[in-house]
């Protein structure tokens, strides 16, 4: 066991990219020999790790044996796993085990995939954060009616700024910013959406 007193953290749920076509389990691992074994993937389809839900961006030095993934960060990392689906199925469950070089630990309960593409935003709407609770980075999607000055900002419980995502004009539609959670406590945070005078708030948990 590389270093017993860092417990590793895996975050349920899933994330949403900016294009709404798929979706990514986010895990959070020590570092040392790592393994990520997917089962009951019934319809669905596990794609290589990546740095980031954004970018596509894959990591180097992963090696695979049909849904079981090994890696050795030489540092802790979050990563984030790809999951599309076979078919349009939606409601499809799936379980994950981690195994490091101190643990084991099978994430439950299950995930489930409740869908894919993202529900279209119009008008002047905040979404909800995802993934939430988040270990380290989120999206949040939001969406103006009309061009504007608008500001995001993310507050603690005591009310304090701690985050500003967006401050400035933006135009129309739907718009995605990332929230980099990494250096945050755990608890419970305020997501603010300001823009004509208007305001929506959502709440994000982060879970270590």
């Amino acid at each position: 066991c590389s270093d017993p007193s860092q417990d590793p953290f895996y975050a349920g749920g899933y994330v949403l990219n900016s294009a709404g076509t798929r979706a990514f389990i986010e895990v959070s691992v020590p570092r040392g020999g790592t393994t990520f074994e997917f089962y009951n993937m019934t319809n669905l389809v596990v794609g290589a790790p990546e740095t980031d839900p954004e970018s596509g961006t894959t990591i180097a030095g992963v090696t695979r044996s049909g849904n079981t993934f090994t890696f050795s960060p030489a540092s802790p990392a979050t990563v984030f796993f790809p999951i599309t689906t076979a078919t349009s199925a939606t409601g499809v469950r799936f379980f994950l085990r981690v195994t490091d070089d101190c643990t084991t630990v099978d994430v439950d309960p299950a995930f489930t995939l409740t869908a894919v593409a993202q529900e279209e935003m119009t008008g002047f709407a905040l979404g909800a954060p995802q993934p939430n609770p988040a270990a380290s980075q989120a999206t949040i999607r939001f969406s103006l009616e009309r061009a504007s000055a608008v500001r995001l900002s993310v507050y603690d419980v005591l009310g304090r700024e701690v985050a500003r995502l967006v401050d400035g004009f933006a135009s129309e539609g739907a718009q995605t910013a990332r929230l980099d959670a990494s250096a945050f406590s755990s608890g419970l945070y305020v997501v603010r959406l300001e823009a004509d005078g208007r305001v929506l708030t959502q709440t994000i948990t982060v879970a270590r």
